[in-house]
């Protein structure tokens, strides 16, 4: 007889509304946290799945899967979850480790002195007006969604092409909100865009967009990513 399954727990459904919001499927979600985790190891899709789903085991066993700080603090690095957002799910411990975690990865901007005063700058090949969504130790907040070395290109082209269209369509309707099907001709960027609840600002949401989708593009489905790229023209 299967055992039956506890209630998801908050720091799964976090983890899941933000991985949704972001864009990402689990399997590159999965990849983007064996690329950024100092250890290597990573997190596999199917452990991925089990954790957001709060099932697994085999032959109809049912096994409540325990996420360790050091995963669940590797997971919400991934999906662009803060340490007070874990803390407030009751994983503190997570929390503490995701901030470190943070505060030892090499800040992407950094901060000059000039007449106007303190100026964060953005990190070559990011416009200006994103250079406080870029990573700064000083507040781990900030940080949106790690960005591999080798999607650097990909994130940079993929910003200059959403941004474009926000600004067609920001320019067309000047004052209030906008959703997805007003900026978008893909209605998949639409979606991501109306479904990015942690999103603080449209400058976030468009820095959030072009991250997923160019670790989607490096890690999963590159083809098809593409392809949606190429219909928002």
């Amino acid at each position: 007889m299967t055992q039956e399954i506890s209630p998801v727990p908050p720091e799964a459904d976090l983890i899941r509304i933000a991985r949704q919001a972001s864009g990402l499927t689990m399997a590159a979600a999965a990849k983007a946290a064996k690329a950024i985790d100092p250890a290597g190891e990573g997190i596999s899709a199917p452990y991925w799945r089990s954790i957001e789903a709060n099932k697994g085991g085999r032959r109809s066993k049912a096994i409540i899967p325990h996420v360790s700080d050091e995963k669940l603090a590797l997971m919400a690095r991934v999906v662009g979850v803060t340490p007070r957002q874990l803390a407030d799910v009751g994983r503190d411990d997570a929390a503490r480790v995701l901030a470190e975690m943070l505060r030892r990865e090499r800040p992407a901007a950094v901060t000059r002195i000039g007449p106007a005063g303190r100026q964060t700058v953005p990190p070559p090949g990011i416009p200006e007006r994103f250079a406080n969504l870029t990573p700064d130790t000083s507040d781990p907040a900030r940080f949106v969604l790690p960005i591999p070395p080798a999607a650097r290109r990909e994130f940079e082209t993929q910003l200059a092409v959403i941004t474009a269209e926000y600004d067609q369509a920001r320019k067309e309707r000047p004052d209030g909100p906008l959703t997805g099907a007003q900026i978008f001709g893909s209605l998949d960027l639409a979606r991501h865009w109306d479904d990015q609840v942690f999103a603080r600002s449209d400058e976030q949401r468009l820095y959030l967009l072009a991250t997923a989708r160019a670790l989607a593009v490096m890690y999963g489905g590159a083809e098809a990513q593409r392809g949606r790229a190429a219909g928002t023209g």
